[in-house]
């Protein structure tokens, strides 16, 4: 078998065919939006135009953009480092959204980043299955271990009559020890 070498299928059909299947938004290094494609204004309920120029933040939790982890995010990202986690973003209307997301430092010719790709995929509906099945799990442990205790309970109130019903026996028997 002969290892191709050089990329048999043209870029732009990659760039198209992952354009399709991924929400993906392109910022400068210092956060602000340059472009997005339809999946991704889609899944945060924006509109294309309101996209452009708007700052990453606006898509994050306060909690985080505020965070020295954000900061360290970016530095990072200017620094080369990709970045690939599942991560909360804020919908426009405060939905808050799972995502599986990459973002990708751009480099120009001179190996400087000028750009950071992001691209992602909304596990939501996912995440919400998951948690929905540890609960119910976590609800049927509680109940197990609810009946469980509640056995041991019966079962030593069982022994206990039966103790007391032995010893009342012997009493009326005239039996000692």
């Amino acid at each position: 078998m002969v290892l191709q070498t050089t990329q048999v299928l043209n870029e732009k059909a990659i760039l198209a065919a992952l354009e399709k299947s991924f929400a993906m938004i392109e910022f400068n290094i210092h956060g602000e939006v340059l472009w997005a494609n339809e999946n991704f204004a889609q899944a945060m309920g924006y509109r294309l135009p309101e996209l452009v120029g708007a700052h990453h933040r606006q898509f994050c939790t306060a909690e985080f953009a505020n965070s020295s982890a954000y900061l360290s995010l970016w530095n990072n990202l200017r620094n080369g480092k990709m970045f690939q986690e599942k991560i909360v973003r804020v919908a426009k209307d405060g939905r808050m959204l799972n995502l599986e997301a990459t973002y990708m430092p751009i480099h120009d010719e001179h190996d400087r980043v000028v750009a950071v790709l992001k691209v992602a995929t909304d596990i939501t509906e996912r995440e919400a299955a998951k948690a929905q099945i540890t609960s119910e799990l976590r609800s049927m442990s509680e109940e197990l271990l609810s009946r469980t205790e509640e056995g041991i309970t019966r079962n030593q109130q069982v022994s206990s009559a039966i103790l007391r019903l032995t010893e009342d026996t012997k009493r009326n028997l005239g039996v000692s020890g």
